[in-house]
C-alpha cells in the first residue's frame, strides 16, 4: 500500500518515471495476497497512471491485481 501511495505522490510531483517504478514494485510485492484494500489501491493507481501514460505494461499488471479472484 505504501508503494501505491508513493507512486501517487511521485506523479503529483511530476516524477512519472519514479511513479512507474513504484507501481511496478507495488505490483510484484503483494503476490498471493487477496485483499480488497490491495485491489482498490491497484485500481486507483491504474486510473491515475493511465491518464498520464496510457500504454504501459504496468497498467495491465495493476488491472490484474485489482481484479477480485485474479
Amino acid at each position: 500500500m505504501v508503494l501505491a501511495d508513493l507512486a501517487t505522490v511521485q506523479m503529483r510531483q511530476g516524477d512519472l518515471d519514479g511513479a512507474v517504478v513504484s507501481a511496478e514494485e507495488f505490483v510484484t510485492f503483494p503476490q498471493g495476497v487477496q485483499s480488497a484494500r490491495v485491489a482498490d489501491a491497484a485500481q486507483d493507481l491504474k486510473g491515475r497512471l493511465a491518464r498520464r501514460v496510457p500504454d504501459m505494461a504496468v497498467l495491465d499488471a495493476l488491472d490484474e491485481l485489482g481484479t477480485p479472484g485474479a
